[in-house]
C-alpha cells in the first residue's frame, strides 16, 4: 500500500511540473510574438520620432538670396489630409525672379505642393494626401530649373517645422485672393502680440535683476564700514562685478525697449492694413 501511495503521488507530481513547465513555455511564446509583433508593426501606428531640427517659429523672418521669407501660417487637417501654408516675400532682388519652386518632405518621404496662390509678396502652398503620422516636416523654396542662368548663386532656404507649431484646423478650404492676404495679415498681428508679450516679460524681469544688484551693491558698501582694509577689498570686487552686471542689464534693458516699441508700431500697422482690406 505505501508503494502505491508513493507511485501515485510521484504521477501527481510529475503531471503538475509538466503542467507547470506547458504554462512556461506557453508563456514564453506567447511574449516572444507579442514582441515580435510590436517591433514589426511599431514603425506603422508609432507616432514618427523627433529628429530634433530646430523649428523656425512661425512669423521668424528667414533671410537669404536678398529676400527675406516669412511663414505667415501653416495649419493642417487631419480630416481632409491636407496642410496649407501662407508666406510671405520680401523681394529686395534685382534678379526678375518673382516664382519659385517648393518642396515640402520629412524624414522618410516627399509630399506633392501645389501652388494654389502666388504673388510677388505672398504665397500659399496646399499639400494633399497628408499622413496621420508626422512629425516634423522642411519645407524648401528655390528656384525653377529656367531660372538657374539668371543668378550666378541661389541657396536653397529651408524652413523646419514639426507637429507641436502646426495649427490645426477642422478643415481646410480653398479662400479668395483677399481672404488669404487677411488671413495673413491676421497671422502677423498674432505673431507679433505673441512677441511682445515674450519680450515684455523678459523685459520684466531684467528690470527685476537690476533693481536686486542695485540693492545687492548698497548692502556690500554699507558693510564695508565695518571692514578690514583687505576685506574692503574683497568686497569691492564683488561690488563691480554687480556694477558690469548692472551695465550689462542697462543695455539689455534699452534693446528690450526698441525691439517693444517696434512690436507695437508693427501691430499698429497690421491692424491698420487689416482695417482697409
Amino acid at each position: 500500500m505505501n508503494a502505491g501511495y508513493k507511485e501515485e503521488s510521484f504521477n501527481q507530481k510529475n503531471q503538475k511540473l509538466k503542467r507547470s513547465g506547458n504554462r512556461l513555455l506557453t508563456g514564453f511564446l506567447l511574449v516572444f510574438f507579442l514582441g515580435y509583433f510590436f517591433f514589426f508593426t511599431s514603425k506603422i501606428w508609432m507616432p514618427a520620432p523627433y529628429e530634433g531640427v530646430e523649428v523656425t517659429p512661425f512669423g521668424t523672418a528667414i533671410e537669404g538670396n536678398d529676400r527675406t521669407v516669412t511663414i505667415d501660417n501653416w495649419t493642417y487637417s487631419k480630416e481632409d489630409k491636407k496642410m496649407e501654408v501662407i508666406i510671405s516675400i520680401d523681394n529686395m532682388a534685382i534678379d526678375g525672379i518673382e516664382s519659385y519652386k517648393w518642396n515640402i518632405k520629412s524624414a522618410s518621404a516627399n509630399f506633392p505642393v501645389k501652388i494654389v496662390m502666388e504673388t510677388n509678396k505672398l504665397v500659399v502652398l496646399q499639400i494633399n494626401n497628408v499622413p496621420n503620422r508626422w512629425t516634423e516636416l522642411a519645407l524648401t523654396m528655390n528656384i525653377k530649373d529656367k531660372d538657374i542662368k539668371k543668378v550666378e548663386r541661389f541657396d536653397e532656404i529651408k524652413i523646419y517645422t514639426n507637429d507641436k507649431l502646426v495649427k490645426k484646423v477642422a478643415h481646410i478650404k480653398k479662400k479668395s485672393p483677399k481672404e488669404y492676404e487677411k488671413e495673413a495679415t491676421q497671422s502677423r498681428i498674432e505673431s507679433y502680440q505673441e512677441q511682445l508679450r515674450d519680450k515684455q516679460s523678459e523685459q520684466r524681469k531684467a528690470k527685476i535683476e537690476r533693481e536686486n544688484t542695485i540693492e545687492k551693491m548698497k548692502e556690500l558698501k554699507e558693510e564695508m564700514d565695518f571692514q578690514t582694509e583687505l576685506e574692503q577689498q574683497e568686497t569691492q570686487d564683488k561690488i563691480n562685478t554687480f556694477m558690469n552686471e548692472k551695465d550689462s542689464l542697462d543695455t539689455q534693458i534699452n534693446e528690450n525697449e526698441k525691439i517693444i516699441q517696434d512690436l507695437k508700431e508693427k501691430i499698429t500697422i497690421q491692424n491698420n492694413l487689416l482695417k482697409n482690406m
